[in-house]
């Protein structure tokens, strides 16, 4: 039982600690590929993770795949949002699966899926309040839901 109990704080203790710390994470793009979790990406040379907030700055055009979309939206890495920049675009692709994007949006860019895997028609759910995103939604193959 105390062990469980230790391991409930910790827990709960790593949460409010690395909330505490969290920052506006910008991408720069040079990194050494243009993976999401590519700390060279990102200002500061570290991905942006649990509590963060992303922001793709004006102009940049930042390309997610499946396994950025599941880094970014996991319980242990999970922003706080993604803020997109004016004529800036967070383009969603090559997924294999349907997924959730459960991290609220925000800014006046753009986001957009598009699909370039073959075979299956993959659907993107937006499951967050994205009141503060003023920008527009491409969709250009796949289903799009809003909950």
């Amino acid at each position: 039982m105390n062990k469980l109990r230790f391991a409930v704080c910790a827990g709960l203790t790593f949460a409010a600690f690395a909330t505490a710390f969290a920052e506006n994470v910008l991408w720069t793009g040079k990194g050494e590929s243009a993976a999401w979790s590519d700390g060279g990406n990102w200002e500061g040379g570290v991905a942006p993770g649990l509590g963060d907030t992303a922001v793709i700055p004006e102009g940049a055009d930042v390309t997610a795949c499946k396994a950025d979309y599941t880094y970014m939206n996991a319980d242990a890495t999970k922003l706080a949002g993604i803020r997109i920049e004016t004529n800036a675009w967070m383009t969603v692709s090559n997924l294999n699966a349907n997924v959730t994007h459960s991290v609220p949006l925000s800014g006046p860019g753009g986001w957009r899926h598009v699909k370039t895997k073959s075979g299956g028609n993959y659907n993107v759910k937006m499951s967050t309040d994205n009141s503060a995103f003023t920008g527009e939604f491409f969709i250009k193959e796949g289903g799009f839901e809003v909950s």
